[in-house]
């Protein structure tokens, strides 16, 4: 998929945005030993992420104003697996009258994080029908970190830019990856995919 540079600007203006705080989940479906593996997990995760987009019961996502989705594969080489998992990028508003360093903040964010972690595995586990090898991570972005974290969801590689593969394994996911949509807007995120799209 390409990304414009039009497209990363106005993205990363809203995520520094002063009123958002800006979150990462990642959410892992499991280990895959070969392609054939591999390709029944990305499809599995894809169908549990309809069901949580989907879902009536979904406070946890709307929480969030926006949130961007990405598939990336890693390969764990001293295990010999390969670890698809989503990556999500989720801006919320802010409390009015808190500042940055307010211990009420941060007291709030810890809060935040605990449930959401626990609220998101317990969706994501439900939705995958997996009782293993289901994993969360949540973590809030830091201000000098956005842009970082921006340009590693906007790569056009499907395989995670922090890991070294060869040939033979970059096809393996590219096989398996299909014809899934391979990133997704959703809330005010989708509305400023679609105003670019049109732009251009």
């Amino acid at each position: 998929m390409y990304f414009s540079k039009n497209k990363k600007s106005l993205f990363l203006k809203k995520l520094r945005h002063e009123g958002f705080s800006v979150y990462e989940i990642k959410l892992y479906g499991g280990d895959a030993d070969d392609e054939a593996d591999l390709k029944w997990l990305i499809d599995r995760m894809f169908s549990a992420w309809r069901t949580i987009i989907c879902s009536r019961n979904r406070g946890y996502v709307r929480q969030f104003r926006g949130i961007m989705r990405r598939l990336f594969v890693e390969f764990d080489k001293a295990a010999g697996v390969y670890r698809p998992y989503f990556h999500l990028l989720c801006i919320r508003e802010r409390n009015p009258g808190m500042s940055d360093d307010d211990w009420r903040l941060m007291l709030g964010e810890e809060k935040l994080r605990v449930q959401t972690y626990i609220k998101w595995l317990s969706a994501w586990a439900s939705a995958l029908k997996l009782c293993t090898d289901v994993r969360v991570d949540f973590s809030l972005v830091e201000l000098e970190r956005i842009e970082t974290v921006l340009g590693s969801f906007f790569t056009n590689e499907k395989y995670s830019a922090f890991v070294l593969l060869d040939d033979m394994k970059r096809q393996v996911i590219r096989r398996s990856c299909g014809v899934h949509h391979l990133v997704s807007f959703h809330g005010i995120f989708k509305e400023m995919n679609r105003q670019v799209s049109v732009e251009r």
